[in-house]
C-alpha cells in the first residue's frame, strides 16, 4: 500500500502501558488527546469528564515531526510511504540555513513576533514572509542543557533493610530506585521504620547499591575471576574488610580461600 503526503501518518510510542510520545511525518501543528477509560485507582484531580458525564484519564501530546522514525515504523508493517520530495528538499534547505530564508520564495525578508508557544517537549513560533506573504511555523525541540547548578540530594539508607527507601516500593537494593530528597524535602520528611531502627539520610553521591543477599564470614560463594575466569570456582569467605563485618555493597572487599589452598582478595560484585 502506498500513501501520498496528503495522508498524515502518526506513530504512537507506548511503553509500560503509558504513551511516551507521538511522532508524525507532517509539518502541520498536530496535537493528540490521549483518552483512557481505565480509571481504577486514579486520583480525582487526574480525571477529565465528557459532556455525557463519562470520566477518563488522559493528557494532550504534541506530535513531534520525525520522518525517518515514522517511515521505519510503517515499513515494519510493510506499508510504504511516498514522501513529497519537494517539501522534504525545502525542509532540508531551511534547516541548513538555520531558518534565514522563506521556504517558499527564498526571501530573507521574514519576520516573527518573537513570542513562542510550548506544549510538552515541543516549542514553536509563527513566521511570515514579508515579500510573498507565506506563513509557517518554526518548530524547536529540546537539545540539551548546560550550566547546571545542582543542589545536593539525599536518600534514606538502612543497613538492616539492606536498601534505600522508595516512596513507591519501600526498601530497594539499588540507588536508582530510591526516592531523592532536596534539603527542603529532608526537613519535611519523616524517616520510615526499619528493622534495626537505623534509617538515616545520606548524600546521594555517597550511596552504593546493596547486594541482594547479605554475606558473612564462612559463607560459601562462587567467585567469577575477572582475569578470564582462570581461578573461578567455589570459595569460602575468610575475612571481610568492612566496619560491619558483612558484605552489604557491591564495592565491599573480602578475602577468600578454597579447599585447594587458593586465596584471593575480591570485590563483592564478582561473587555469586
Amino acid at each position: 500500500m502506498t500513501t501520498s503526503q496528503k495522508t498524515i501518518n502518526l506513530v504512537v510510542h507506548v511503553e509500560g502501558g503509558l504513551v511516551q510520545a507521538v511522532y508524525t511525518d507532517s509539518s502541520l501543528n498536530i496535537r493528540v488527546s490521549i483518552q483512557d477509560f481505565d480509571i481504577e485507582g486514579a486520583d480525582l484531580d487526574e480525571l477529565a469528564t465528557l459532556p455525557n458525564g463519562a470520566e477518563f484519564l488522559g493528557h494532550i501530546e504534541q506530535a513531534i515531526r520525525d520522518n525517518p522514525h515514522v517511515d521505519a515504523v510503517f515499513a515494519a508493517f510493510d506499508q510504504a510511504i511516498e514522501c513529497d520530495r519537494k517539501e522534504d528538499s525545502a525542509q532540508e534547505n531551511y534547516l541548513k540555513t538555520h531558518g534565514k530564508f522563506c521556504p517558499n520564495c527564498g526571501s530573507m525578508n521574514i519576520e516573527s513576533p518573537g513570542s513562542m508557544e510550548a506544549d510538552g517537549n515541543l516549542v514553536w513560533s509563527f513566521v511570515t514572509c514579508m515579500d510573498c506573504s507565506s506563513t509557517w511555523q518554526d518548530n524547536y525541540r529540546l537539545e540539551s542543557f548546560s550550566d547546571l547548578d545542582a543542589t545536593t540530594l539525599k536518600v534514606i539508607k538502612s543497613d538492616s533493610e539492606r536498601g534505600y527507601w522508595s516512596n513507591q516500593n519501600r526498601w530497594s537494593f539499588d540507588v536508582a530506585s530510591a526516592s531523592k530528597f532536596s534539603l527542603a524535602g529532608v526537613l519535611a520528611a519523616n524517616l520510615p521504620m526499619s528493622l534495626g531502627n537505623d534509617a538515616e539520610f545520606i548524600d546521594l553521591a555517597d550511596a552504593q547499591d546493596y547486594l541482594s543477599t547479605e554475606l558473612s564470614v564462612g559463607d560459601e560463594v562462587f567467585w567469577n575471576d575477572p582475569d578470564q575466569g582462570i581461578s573461578s570456582g567455589i570459595y569460602k569467605i575468610h575475612t571481610i574488610h568492612t566496619e560491619s563485618g558483612k558484605l552489604l555493597h557491591s564495592s565491599d572487599v573480602c578475602f577468600l580461600k578454597n579447599d585447594a589452598g587458593s586465596e584471593a582478595e575480591v570485590i563483592a560484585h564478582e561473587l555469586s
